[in-house]
């Protein structure tokens, strides 16, 4: 149950702060 809940958080949070780095990356240039 803790690993799934772990991977659950990992996968929601992965997108988004991959997403928020690439916009931050792309207005920087």
């Amino acid at each position: 149950m803790r690993r799934q809940t772990n991977t659950i958080n990992w996968s929601n949070d992965l997108p988004l702060a991959q997403g928020i780095e690439f916009n931050l990356n792309n207005s920087d240039k």
